[in-house]
């Protein structure tokens, strides 16, 4: 991994010498083998530690500040393999998935508290898609798949719950069942000003006559109501976390314009006021498919990435689409990136 920097116009100043190298064990797989890609890049919220996740060999620790990988599991943990959950609001623990269950690892420690998450009956056949802390640390929203159980459901079912911390009973908000669904994987993001989160989530209803969606929702969990906000396209495979601008007045999210064998082949970056309800488009390419849509911290740009065939690069846009650029590139296609605010660049 490289790092460029980027001034306030959007434009690259160059490419920096700063360069980060991951050891990758041979991923413990079967058959025809692409090897461990890389698949996102999670920032904690105090700058300090990255998180990589890994097609096949999980997720691997870095501290910044001395840019080395760090073993979060204790050693003798079998199998010594973790995924990423969620950031802690302190910046200094997570939120991860390994063979001990759900944990709350310490990330300067290496220690870790299980959480039993999940301990009742009525959570048998139960996929935890996904988790996530507010800012404040006071709620903690997940989404859960149930799967349909001879003489208990007869389909799928999604759920968004809520719990006051930790420990206090989850409350669900909203259950909907349907034909198939699947929540897009990173999606339930907090609001960084208010109790308001957002999530993805490909939907068949149960309805035949209606059909197959990607839909963005948005909850309030003073509330406790949840509403659809937009439908992003018709795609089985939708990997496209919508994002928050940093003041939280605004959501970027993908709209995809094509698609083929079932994943997008073209897509375009809109803007959502979710007050007003209105949206605009910042970009109208035509063949190009986008991903790892990110703010800038100042909240004046939007950067991705941008896929033709085998070949990708990293962009910048200004928010009303009047300035719009490259900045890093060639990549492998579909490459994450991060912003690193502490250092002015990405």
């Amino acid at each position: 991994m490289r790092a460029v920097s980027v001034d306030q116009q959007g434009r690259q100043w160059a490419q920096l010498d700063s360069r980060l190298d991951l050891a990758l064990p041979a991923p413990n797989v079967y058959g025809p083998d692409p090897g461990p890609v890389l698949l996102d890049l999670h920032l904690s919220p105090n700058g300090r530690w990255l998180i990589a996740d890994f097609a096949y060999t999980g997720s691997r620790l870095v501290d910044l500040s001395s840019a080395r990988e760090v073993r979060l599991l204790p050693s003798g943990s079998v199998p010594d393999q973790w995924y990423f959950c969620a950031w802690h609001p302190d910046g200094q623990h997570a939120l991860i998935s390994a063979w001990e269950g759900l944990l709350l690892s310490d990330l300067a420690s290496q220690e870790y508290e299980a959480l039993d998450y999940y301990s009742h009956p009525e959570f048998e056949h139960v996929q935890v898609s996904e988790i996530a802390y507010s800012p404040d640390g006071r709620w903690l929203a997940d989404a859960v798949v149930y799967s349909p159980v001879y003489e208990v459901r007869e389909n799928w079912m999604v759920e968004i719950g809520l719990r006051e911390g930790e420990g206090r009973e989850r409350k669900p908000i909203l259950q909907m069942p349907a034909l198939a669904v699947n929540v897009t994987s990173g999606s339930l993001r907090w609001s960084p000003r208010e109790h308001k989160f957002i999530w993805i989530m490909y939907i068949v209803p149960e309805d035949s006559s209606s059909e197959a969606q990607v839909q963005l929702w948005m909850a309030d969990a003073t509330r406790g109501k949840a509403e659809i906000l937009a439908t992003l396209g018709e795609v089985v495979e939708y990997v496209h976390p919508a994002a928050w601008s940093p003041d939280g007045r605004y959501i970027a999210a993908l709209k995809i314009e094509d698609v083929q064998d079932g994943k997008d082949s073209a897509s375009n970056i809109y803007v959502l006021d979710p007050e007003s309800g209105t949206e605009r488009q910042i970009t109208h390419f035509v063949d190009w498919r986008l991903s790892h849509l990110t703010w800038s911290p100042d909240g004046q740009w939007l950067a991705f990435t941008v896929s033709r065939g085998e070949y990708g690069e990293i962009w910048v846009t200004n928010l009303d689409g009047t300035q719009q650029y490259p900045v890093a590139g060639p990549t492998l296609p579909d490459a994450p990136f991060v912003w690193l605010p502490a250092k002015g660049g990405k």
